[in-house]
């Protein structure tokens, strides 16, 4: 108010209306509690418009063809019988067990108290 005005006359003359600036941050919001709030309302039923949560977050509708992500589908146990589990090659250095090791490397391994000792 106190700079526009002046600046206006000088450069234009006296004026029946002045502008008006507003100085201030934009509103800001919190994204990730949103998205829980939101994944946690359409899981109990709630219909939420897609257009309006995307512009939300900024993300613009998809074009045709474009590559979407997605949600992985999950993996059946059945697909996964007979197979071995995924850290059954543990590093050799590696001093820790492993799912399917047996309690009796568990009780060669070195106790913490023991290194702490006087």
């Amino acid at each position: 108010r106190d700079v526009i005005r002046p600046w206006i006359q000088l450069e234009f003359g006296p004026q029946k209306r002045y502008p008006r600036i507003r100085i201030g941050r934009p509103k800001t919001e919190d994204l990730c509690a949103l998205a829980t709030a939101v994944d946690k309302m359409v899981r109990l039923g709630m219909e939420i418009e897609e257009g309006e949560i995307r512009a939300r977050f900024g993300f613009s509708e998809p074009k045709p063809g474009a590559r979407l992500l997605t949600v992985a589908a999950p993996v059946s146990t059945a697909d996964l019988a007979g197979s071995a589990p995924l850290n059954a090659s543990r590093p050799p250095d590696c001093p820790m067990p492993y799912i399917g090791s047996s309690t009796a490397s568990i009780s060669r391994m070195p106790k913490v108290s023991e290194g702490l000792r006087d």
